[in-house]
């Protein structure tokens, strides 16, 4: 028998079933996708490392402008995303 059913594993189903097992609740929680929600996968995270690189490669222009030499390859997307 499980105490709570949690639909979606999300950041807010994820706080549910922790602060649930803190009380002694048997948990199950399910979701078609992976856990850890929008945020983590797609969302918040992913975009503030694309939003990193692009801010770097700004400065790199910006430097370039100055008169600094600097050779930048094109972004490997498939490494970004692996991290």
């Amino acid at each position: 028998m499980v105490d709570l059913l949690i639909i979606g594993a999300g950041p807010g189903g994820y706080e549910a079933a922790l602060e649930a097992r803190k009380h002694g609740l048997s948990v199950t929680m399910f979701d078609e996708r992976p856990a850890g929600g929008t945020c983590l996968w797609v969302g918040c995270i992913p975009s503030k490392a694309m939003h990193h690189v692009a801010e770097n490669y700004r400065g790199i222009a910006q430097l370039q402008a100055l008169g600094q030499p600097i050779t930048v390859g094109p972004v490997d997307l498939k490494a970004l995303w692996a991290q």
